[in-house]
């Protein structure tokens, strides 16, 4: 399985007080290959520049006909999304997303 391709956008930043704090706030565009997102193949915070996740929103599809939940891992290790009209994991479908997560 390969990683998905993330580009950070310019407006990620890291916390604005205090100034050495080490939490950032990332905006990037995210590629998927369809076969990334579930528990096995989950993706990587290191793909965000970061080693936790604490918190995303939903992945939304560059064409706007896709809206995606994504969710940390327990452990904040990595990334993961929801199937659709169900409870459980399930790889996010090929496509660019553009996500917003928050971690360090």
């Amino acid at each position: 399985m390969a990683n998905p391709t993330v580009t950070l956008a310019p407006s990620t930043r890291g916390a604005e007080f205090p100034p050495s704090g080490m939490r950032k706030l990332v905006v990037a565009s995210m590629v998927c290959d369809g076969v990334a997102g579930d528990l096995a193949n989950f993706i990587p915070a290191s793909l965000f520049g970061l080693r936790f996740i604490e918190t995303c929103g939903p992945a939304v599809k560059n064409d706007n006909t896709l809206i995606v939940v994504c969710s940390p891992l327990y452990d904040g290790s990595g990334l993961v999304g929801k199937a659709a009209a169900t409870a459980g994991l399930a790889a996010i479908p090929a496509g660019t997303y553009n996500i917003v997560l928050e971690g360090y």
